[in-house]
């Protein structure tokens, strides 16, 4: 096992431990506003961690749909769609792992799910 690795996405996102308010930092804002917009989102009214993931799903999915054919089955493409979701591991209180550890982790999430829908793959 790694011990705890930030990455630059860690620092996207802050939570209030009082109000249980999310709030993007300037990084976070600098990094992510014009992806967010691109499906019609302002970064700095979303106030909860629902509202945070449901336009990180909302952004991933106008992505996915965007890749060129070319692009479909590339794991760079891929995986800078997907590193989207790291943004909240932290006010998750999930471990900070290093990339490929987190995208590995994800990877097996997945297989999971999968699974108990009787998807194999």
């Amino acid at each position: 096992m790694s011990s705890e690795t930030r990455l630059a996405l860690d620092g996207y996102l802050l939570l209030d431990p009082q109000t249980q308010r999310i709030r993007f930092t300037r990084t976070g804002q600098a990094a992510l506003a014009s992806r967010f917009a691109r499906v019609g989102v302002d970064i700095r009214r979303l106030r909860t961690l629902e509202e945070v993931e449901d336009a990180m799903s909302s952004v991933s999915m106008r992505e996915y749909r965007r890749l060129p054919p070319d692009q479909k089955d590339d794991d760079d493409a891929n995986n800078a769609i997907d590193d989207l979701h790291f943004i909240t591991d932290g006010v998750r209180g999930r471990r900070l792992m290093p990339l490929e550890e987190r995208r590995q982790r994800m990877a097996e999430g997945m297989d999971k799910l999968l699974a108990l829908i009787g998807v194999t793959v």
